[in-house]
């Protein structure tokens, strides 16, 4: 099945080494298609088994250069599109630079961990969790992929601090499932409105859902049971979760170009409260005992960024079929903070990730000189 994926490609051949690690080789392929930046991830347990092989392209388009340029990659992007770009006050205030009108709250994809993050570093806050605490991946925790955690044998452990960086830097939803069971649904509940969510993205998010429990909604039910879950209220919608447990996805029936109840049964959010929720995260950063947040937040800037201009930043984006959701908080060179948040819709088909990319890099780059 590999190779006949790869037929298309013609020969390949490795012209860059661009990162290496031990577990995570990142490489620049010529291919007839144009370059590819292909990334291989192995498992660090022996036998050292491949779980990620990631190809996207090595060259990226200009980026736009004007607002205007924004919003037409945006508009290629999917049917509907969101954005704000900002700077952050000290006080946390937002200075709106540029930015869509706004239509309410968007599906997040995986943008929604920076939630689970919140509520962790609450819990470490309060002496309730420690960074180095054991978490044990199970059977019933185990996710679908993104991550590589789902294919670790039962009965592994890694700690609390792993598990963020998992969750944040390749997405994995294993460690975010593993985070969201160690700090319970309730607790992950109540962090939404102290770092930001207003009433109705969390009227359309709750009850807060884990990977696992998307996947079963959406994949793993009949049509009928998942628009009973649509229409339920918050009390029934908890009985109908708890009911799930131990039901399954069908990852054969899931299919990257179809949307499936993206508009309804996802986490949703404003990319003004995405700001927010960055802006709160990155109060913590510099405070003792909170020094893994640099590293977990920063470490995959989700696009290239010019050091020379910014310092440190923030990211997590999200995706699944029909939703980009890309958020970034930048630290600039003269002391001055940024936001850029970007998202691209399309409840009937997918998403072009790669023209929303190119928008949030155009809208970052026009930051870098905002005077």
């Amino acid at each position: 099945g590999l190779r006949s994926g790869v037929a298309d490609l013609g020969e390949l051949a490795i012209t860059e080494i661009l990162s290496s690690e031990p577990e995570t080789l990142v490489v620049l392929v010529d291919s007839t298609q144009g370059k590819l930046a292909v990334t291989i991830t192995v498992d660090p347990v022996e036998p050292h088994v491949i779980v990620g092989l990631r190809a996207e392209p090595g060259e990226l388009p200009d980026a736009p250069t004007t607002w205007a340029g924004v919003e037409e990659a945006l508009a290629n992007a999917g049917a509907t599109f969101e954005y704000t770009a900002v700077e952050v006050a000290d006080d946390g205030s937002q200075r709106v630079i540029q930015a869509s009108p706004g239509t309410g709250s968007v599906p997040l994809g995986s943008s929604f961990k920076i939630y689970v993050l919140g509520a962790l570093v609450q819990a470490i806050e309060r002496g309730e969790i420690v960074w180095d605490d054991q978490l044990t991946i199970t059977d019933e925790l185990k996710s679908l992929p993104s991550g590589e955690l789902q294919d670790r044998p039962s009965g592994s452990t890694l700690t609390v601090q792993e598990a963020a960086e998992k969750m944040i830097q390749i997405s994995d939803n294993t460690a975010t499932d593993l985070l969201i069971d160690r700090l319970g649904r309730n607790r992950v509940e109540a962090i939404l409105p102290t770092m930001g969510m207003g009433g109705e993205s969390q009227r359309r998010t709750l009850p807060f859902i884990t990977t696992l429990e998307l996947f079963t909604l959406k994949w793993g039910i009949d049509a009928d049971e998942l628009q009973q879950y649509v229409v339920a209220d918050l009390d029934q919608r908890r009985e109908m979760l708890t009911a799930l447990a131990g039901r399954r996805p069908d990852v054969a029936r899931f299919d990257p170009q179809v949307p499936l109840a993206n508009d309804t049964v996802e986490w949703f959010a404003t990319p003004n409260e995405i700001v927010t929720a960055h802006v709160w995260l990155d109060g913590y950063r510099q405070r003792p005992g909170f020094e893994p947040l640099a590293g977990i937040l920063g470490s995959n800037p989700g696009v290239p960024l010019d050091e020379s201009v910014w310092t440190d930043v923030g990211f997590k984006g999200g995706s699944e079929p029909g939703v980009v959701f890309l958020g970034h908080l930048l630290h600039r060179t003269d002391g001055r903070r940024f936001a850029v948040v970007v998202s691209a819709t399309d409840p009937s088909g997918a998403v072009d990730e790669l023209q929303a990319v190119v928008a949030a890099q155009g809208a970052i780059g026009l930051m870098a000189t905002e005077p």
